[in-house]
């Protein structure tokens, strides 16, 4: 039935109201002449705005979808890879496209990694059909980090369509492989420490924002010269830094 054009709802509207009309001004009583004209346009204004919804009915995307995101480090390289999986069904019998995939990482700078859809591989979405995709971003951001450490922490998946429409769905993605690299690392020669960051780079003193934490350090120098580029220090400085920076990373990206 929905699939009937706009002008023939249209048609059995008028045709409707006129059958009608006529029945009431056919009746021998005069007094329901009045009553025949207000059923007329009634009947016409109600037939007419039923048409028009029955009609658009087939014109309209109903679609809805699942998510599964899967983060891990890259290979031989810095940075990590988040791939998304997407799964979903247009109930709808009109169409639209996957422009846009966007990651809301949910965290306090509410950080956003885009991914535009180039031309040769926008998603389409078919009427009454699956929709199934997937995609994968290289993500040089810290933020992905906080998702191994609070394995309940959900991601916002959001999808924008080239006809303006915007489909979200929240995640808990799988980041399992992804646990932080910081730690410890000695120097048997010399007897000092390296801090290393969840990447496994060094931490310098100088990454530390606490200027009291930075005074202890130089307090536990025992005579030895420190400098904010120095990067290697006896174990009890190694782990107030290393616990410092823990400290401030996840005051910034949890």
């Amino acid at each position: 039935m929905n699939n009937k054009p706009t002008s023939y709802w249209v048609v059995l509207s008028a045709f409707i109201s006129f059958l009608f009309t006529t029945y009431f001004w056919l009746l021998s009583d005069k007094g329901a002449q009045p009553v025949a004209e207000w059923a007329s346009a009634i009947g016409t204004l109600a037939a007419v705005v039923v048409s028009l919804y029955l009609a658009s009915q087939g014109k309209v995307v109903s679609f809805d979808f699942e998510a599964d995101v899967e983060i891990y480090n890259l290979q031989d390289q810095v940075g990590k890879q988040a791939e998304i999986s997407i799964y979903g069904f247009n109930y709808g019998k009109s169409s639209d496209a996957i422009r846009e995939v966007k990651l809301h990482m949910n965290n306090g700078k509410q950080t956003v990694v885009s991914l535009i859809q180039p031309e040769d591989k926008v998603i389409d979405i078919k009427p009454e059909t699956y929709v199934n995709m997937k995609r994968k971003f290289n993500i040089l951001q810290k933020d992905l980090y906080s998702f191994a450490l609070d394995r309940d922490k959900m991601m916002t998946i959001e999808l924008v369509t080239f006809r303006g429409r915007k489909y979200k769905k929240e995640v808990r993605p799988n980041a399992s492989g992804l646990e932080p690299l910081w730690g410890l690392q000695p120097d048997h020669k010399s007897g000092q420490f390296t801090v290393r960051n969840e990447n496994g780079s060094v931490v310098r003193m100088s990454r530390i924002k606490n200027e009291a934490v930075k005074e202890k350090v130089r307090s536990l120098a025992h005579g030895n010269e420190l400098t904010e580029a120095s990067y290697q220090y006896n174990e009890e400085q190694a782990e107030l830094i290393l616990a410092e920076y823990k400290k401030e990373f996840r005051e910034e990206y949890m």
